[in-house]
């Protein structure tokens, strides 16, 4: 079994990270494997509207996120998403990210 972490912080070696660690080493002594998906500050584009998606299931842009973030998914038995809470609520960036994957 493989389950994907994702982290949605900005900072590579913060709190969010600390966390998914913590849950990475509860399903390493279950005998599940572990992959970290960062998203750091690399760039995610917004929706353009052009349907592209529809017919191959990947985004437009191959220097984007997406595309690489769907491949991890296909990839994994389960998905655990981590994210700092700015003002209440997740990180923008990474709800973008996960608003153009799902």
């Amino acid at each position: 079994m493989n389950i994907l972490l994702i982290n949605g912080s900005p900072h590579k070696v913060g709190n969010t990270l600390k966390s998914l660690k913590v849950i990475e080493t509860v399903l390493e002594k279950q005998q599940a494997g572990t992959t970290i998906f960062q998203l750091g500050t690399r760039k995610v584009r917004g929706c353009i509207g052009c349907d592209s998606c529809a017919a191959t299931n990947r985004g437009v842009y191959q220097d984007d996120l997406r595309n690489s973030l769907i491949a991890a998914i296909v990839n994994a038995d389960g998905i655990i998403v981590g994210s700092p809470a700015y003002f209440a609520g997740p990180n923008g960036a990474l709800c973008t990210l996960l608003d153009r994957v799902f």
